[in-house]
């Protein structure tokens, strides 16, 4: 049976202290979501628990993936950083 891929994509961005959702259809770079994310940090800009950033520059987003784990080791979460001009749909 055939599954098609979801038309939008809901990242969680997080720091230690703030989540940030974001929807995103499939076509849309990282790139374009970070301008999204910049427009969430800076809409509140008198909040202590938001980080202050001022450019797309100014932070990453990363995926975290669980690595193949062996009978010695445990599973470790790995995070790796999307590049910018990748789309959703090549990552998710």
């Amino acid at each position: 049976m055939f599954r098609s891929r979801f038309k939008t994509v809901q990242l969680q961005l997080k720091t230690h202290k703030t989540s940030i959702f974001i929807s995103c259809p499939q076509e849309m770079t990282f790139n374009e979501a970070k301008e999204r994310t910049l427009s969430a940090l800076t809409a509140f800009p008198d909040e202590k628990d938001v980080p202050k950033v001022q450019s797309i520059e100014d932070f990453e987003i990363c995926v975290g993936r669980l690595s193949k784990k062996s009978p010695d080791t445990a599973a470790k979460l790995e995070f790796e950083i999307i590049d910018g001009e990748k789309r959703m749909r090549d990552v998710f």
